[in-house]
């Protein structure tokens, strides 16, 4: 909810993550739609009911 807060009033996010030289590399803009009255984080734009931040590796 924080995110979605302050991408509100004008803060940017960006996904990133470790190359294969393990040196950080800036990934996609963060931003959000509104579907139903729920705001989403998502990286694509399209108007889907899920978040959605790429393809960042899950641990």
């Amino acid at each position: 909810m924080a995110v979605i807060l302050r991408l509100s009033v004008g803060q940017k996010y960006c996904t990133a993550y470790k190359n294969d030289n393990g040196k950080w590399t800036k990934g996609d803009d963060v931003g959000t739609v509104e579907v139903d009255g729920t705001t989403y984080l998502r990286t694509d734009g399209n108007n889907i009911a899920s978040d959605n931040l790429g393809e960042l590796p899950e641990f």
